[in-house]
Protein backbone atom coordinates (compact mmCIF):
# COMPACT_ATOMS: atom_id res chain seq x y z
CA UNK A 1 0.00 0.00 0.00
CA UNK A 2 1.26 3.48 -1.06
CA UNK A 3 2.23 5.77 1.79
CA UNK A 4 0.06 8.93 2.03
CA UNK A 5 2.11 10.38 5.16
CA UNK A 6 5.78 11.54 4.87
CA UNK A 7 8.09 13.06 7.64
CA UNK A 8 9.65 16.54 7.22
CA UNK A 9 13.02 14.91 6.22
CA UNK A 10 11.69 12.61 3.66
CA UNK A 11 9.81 15.51 2.07
CA UNK A 12 12.84 17.73 1.70
CA UNK A 13 14.97 14.86 0.52
CA UNK A 14 11.72 14.62 -2.13
CA UNK A 15 11.43 17.86 -3.14
CA UNK A 16 15.51 18.12 -3.90
CA UNK A 17 15.29 14.87 -5.74
CA UNK A 18 15.24 14.88 -9.53
CA UNK A 19 12.60 11.65 -9.15
CA UNK A 20 9.18 13.64 -10.71
CA UNK A 21 7.31 10.97 -9.14
CA UNK A 22 9.00 10.93 -5.72
CA UNK A 23 9.33 14.83 -5.89
CA UNK A 24 5.01 15.02 -7.19
CA UNK A 25 4.13 12.69 -4.16
CA UNK A 26 5.95 14.78 -1.38
CA UNK A 27 4.17 18.19 -2.91
CA UNK A 28 0.98 16.49 -2.94
CA UNK A 29 1.61 15.42 1.37
CA UNK A 30 3.22 18.80 1.74
CA UNK A 31 0.37 20.86 -0.08
CA UNK A 32 -2.33 18.84 1.85
CA UNK A 33 -0.57 20.09 5.19
CA UNK A 34 -0.77 23.71 4.14
CA UNK A 35 -3.41 24.44 1.54
CA UNK A 36 -6.35 24.47 4.19
CA UNK A 37 -4.59 27.30 6.25
CA UNK A 38 -3.39 29.23 3.47
CA UNK A 39 -7.02 29.19 2.16
CA UNK A 40 -8.46 30.44 5.17
CA UNK A 41 -5.71 33.04 5.78
CA UNK A 42 -6.23 34.17 2.01
CA UNK A 43 -9.98 34.29 2.37
CA UNK A 44 -9.91 36.37 5.37
CA UNK A 45 -7.75 39.28 3.90
CA UNK A 46 -9.65 39.78 0.63
CA UNK A 47 -9.00 37.22 -1.17
CA UNK A 48 -10.53 33.97 -2.89
CA UNK A 49 -10.27 30.07 -2.75
CA UNK A 50 -8.81 29.79 -5.87
CA UNK A 51 -5.62 32.51 -4.88
CA UNK A 52 -5.66 30.22 -1.34
CA UNK A 53 -4.57 27.51 -3.62
CA UNK A 54 -2.26 29.84 -5.98
CA UNK A 55 -0.21 30.80 -2.52
CA UNK A 56 -0.10 26.74 -1.26
CA UNK A 57 1.27 26.28 -4.88
CA UNK A 58 3.48 29.28 -5.02
CA UNK A 59 4.93 28.26 -1.65
CA UNK A 60 6.23 25.12 -3.15
CA UNK A 61 8.88 27.15 -5.64
CA UNK A 62 9.93 28.95 -2.73
CA UNK A 63 10.73 26.28 -1.07
CA UNK A 64 12.35 24.11 -3.82
CA UNK A 65 14.49 27.66 -4.35
CA UNK A 66 15.02 27.91 -0.45
CA UNK A 67 16.90 24.33 -0.35
CA UNK A 68 18.80 24.89 -3.70
CA UNK A 69 20.30 28.15 -2.54
CA UNK A 70 21.12 26.41 0.77
CA UNK A 71 19.01 29.39 2.31
CA UNK A 72 16.39 27.16 4.08
CA UNK A 73 17.43 26.10 7.81
CA UNK A 74 14.89 23.84 9.71
CA UNK A 75 14.57 25.31 12.61
CA UNK A 76 14.28 23.10 16.56
CA UNK A 77 10.72 22.44 16.91
CA UNK A 78 9.46 24.59 13.89
CA UNK A 79 7.67 22.23 11.47
CA UNK A 80 8.11 22.52 7.94
CA UNK A 81 4.58 23.03 7.22
CA UNK A 82 4.55 25.77 9.82
CA UNK A 83 7.23 27.57 7.77
CA UNK A 84 5.94 26.66 4.32
CA UNK A 85 2.78 28.85 5.92
CA UNK A 86 4.43 31.63 7.19
CA UNK A 87 5.95 32.10 3.58
CA UNK A 88 2.45 31.59 1.78
CA UNK A 89 0.65 34.24 4.39
CA UNK A 90 4.16 36.43 3.54
CA UNK A 91 3.72 35.89 -0.19
CA UNK A 92 -0.44 37.26 -0.09
CA UNK A 93 0.63 40.16 1.85
CA UNK A 94 3.29 41.16 -1.19
CA UNK A 95 0.50 40.24 -3.67
CA UNK A 96 -1.67 42.64 -2.22
CA UNK A 97 0.89 45.46 -1.81
CA UNK A 98 1.36 45.32 -5.65
CA UNK A 99 -2.12 45.17 -6.54
CA UNK A 100 -2.09 48.39 -4.41
CA UNK A 101 0.27 49.99 -6.47
CA UNK A 102 -0.56 48.84 -9.77
CA UNK A 103 -3.55 50.27 -9.15
CA UNK A 104 -2.37 53.90 -8.33
CA UNK A 105 -0.25 53.30 -11.62
CA UNK A 106 -3.20 52.58 -13.87
CA UNK A 107 -4.93 55.53 -12.08
CA UNK A 108 -2.48 57.83 -12.87
CA UNK A 109 -0.68 56.72 -16.12
CA UNK A 110 -3.14 54.32 -17.59
CA UNK A 111 -1.87 50.91 -18.76
CA UNK A 112 0.68 50.85 -21.63
CA UNK A 113 2.30 48.31 -23.96
CA UNK A 114 5.53 48.63 -24.34
CA UNK A 115 8.68 46.81 -25.97
CA UNK A 116 10.81 45.11 -23.62
CA UNK A 117 14.57 46.09 -23.08
CA UNK A 118 15.72 42.81 -22.03
CA UNK A 119 19.15 43.17 -20.70
CA UNK A 120 20.01 39.84 -18.75
CA UNK A 121 18.99 36.16 -20.03
CA UNK A 122 16.42 36.14 -17.18
CA UNK A 123 14.81 39.28 -19.26
CA UNK A 124 14.70 37.88 -22.36
CA UNK A 125 13.76 34.74 -21.53
CA UNK A 126 10.73 35.57 -19.41
CA UNK A 127 9.69 38.00 -22.19
CA UNK A 128 9.77 35.15 -24.91
CA UNK A 129 7.58 33.48 -22.38
CA UNK A 130 5.04 36.24 -22.49
CA UNK A 131 4.90 37.14 -26.13
CA UNK A 132 6.69 40.35 -25.82
CA UNK A 133 8.81 41.94 -28.66
CA UNK A 134 12.53 41.89 -27.53
CA UNK A 135 15.38 41.82 -30.05
CA UNK A 136 17.28 39.85 -31.87
CA UNK A 137 18.38 37.72 -29.07
CA UNK A 138 15.01 35.96 -29.70
CA UNK A 139 16.88 33.55 -32.13
CA UNK A 140 19.13 33.24 -29.84
CA UNK A 141 16.80 32.07 -27.23
CA UNK A 142 14.78 29.95 -29.33
CA UNK A 143 17.72 27.89 -30.54
CA UNK A 144 18.69 27.09 -26.88
CA UNK A 145 14.95 26.15 -26.42
CA UNK A 146 15.40 23.25 -29.13
CA UNK A 147 18.33 22.18 -26.80
CA UNK A 148 15.78 21.78 -23.64
CA UNK A 149 14.41 18.42 -23.17
CA UNK A 150 11.02 17.36 -24.22
CA UNK A 151 9.28 17.29 -21.19
CA UNK A 152 10.24 21.03 -20.99
CA UNK A 153 9.89 22.32 -24.74
CA UNK A 154 6.31 20.82 -23.76
CA UNK A 155 5.80 22.56 -20.79
CA UNK A 156 6.97 25.81 -22.18
CA UNK A 157 4.93 25.04 -25.27
CA UNK A 158 1.78 24.78 -23.09
CA UNK A 159 2.76 27.71 -21.67
CA UNK A 160 2.93 29.43 -24.57
CA UNK A 161 -0.12 28.43 -26.03
CA UNK A 162 -2.12 29.84 -22.44
CA UNK A 163 -3.19 25.98 -21.39
CA UNK A 164 -4.11 25.99 -17.85
CA UNK A 165 -1.92 24.61 -15.21
CA UNK A 166 -4.10 21.65 -14.77
CA UNK A 167 -4.04 20.97 -18.15
CA UNK A 168 0.18 20.96 -18.69
CA UNK A 169 -0.24 19.03 -15.34
CA UNK A 170 -2.35 15.62 -16.91
CA UNK A 171 -0.23 16.56 -20.03
CA UNK A 172 3.04 15.50 -17.95
CA UNK A 173 1.56 13.13 -16.29
CA UNK A 174 2.06 15.03 -12.60
CA UNK A 175 -0.46 14.79 -9.57
CA UNK A 176 -0.37 18.53 -8.29
CA UNK A 177 0.38 22.45 -9.52
CA UNK A 178 3.36 22.67 -7.60
CA UNK A 179 5.01 20.05 -9.12
CA UNK A 180 4.58 21.42 -12.20
CA UNK A 181 5.68 25.12 -10.70
CA UNK A 182 8.74 22.96 -9.45
CA UNK A 183 9.23 21.86 -13.22
CA UNK A 184 8.73 24.80 -14.84
CA UNK A 185 11.42 26.50 -12.69
CA UNK A 186 14.21 24.09 -12.99
CA UNK A 187 13.28 24.31 -16.87
CA UNK A 188 13.73 28.18 -17.10
CA UNK A 189 17.16 27.58 -15.05
CA UNK A 190 17.71 25.57 -17.78
CA UNK A 191 17.22 27.31 -20.41
CA UNK A 192 18.79 30.59 -18.89
CA UNK A 193 21.72 27.92 -19.17
CA UNK A 194 21.77 26.75 -22.46
CA UNK A 195 21.23 30.41 -23.46
CA UNK A 196 23.99 31.73 -22.40
CA UNK A 197 26.34 29.04 -23.75
CA UNK A 198 24.72 30.09 -27.37
CA UNK A 199 26.10 32.66 -29.69
CA UNK A 200 24.99 36.40 -29.66
CA UNK A 201 23.56 37.35 -32.91
CA UNK A 202 24.88 39.61 -35.20
CA UNK A 203 23.56 42.26 -37.32
CA UNK A 204 20.43 39.90 -37.09
CA UNK A 205 18.07 43.14 -37.85
CA UNK A 206 15.57 41.80 -35.28
CA UNK A 207 12.90 39.30 -35.24
CA UNK A 208 10.25 39.00 -38.33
Amino acid sequence: MERIDMSDGEILAAVRSSDQLLQSRAVDVLLKQVRSSLIKYVKQNSGTHEEGVMMANEVVVVLWDALGRATYHQKEGVKLSTWCIRVGMNLWLKELRSRKVRAGDNHNRGERNEVVDATTPLDIITAVEEHKLVSSDMQRAWRAFKRLSAGCQQLFTADLEDKPEEFVMQELGMTNIGGVKVKRHRCKEKWIELYKQEPPVQNDGGTE
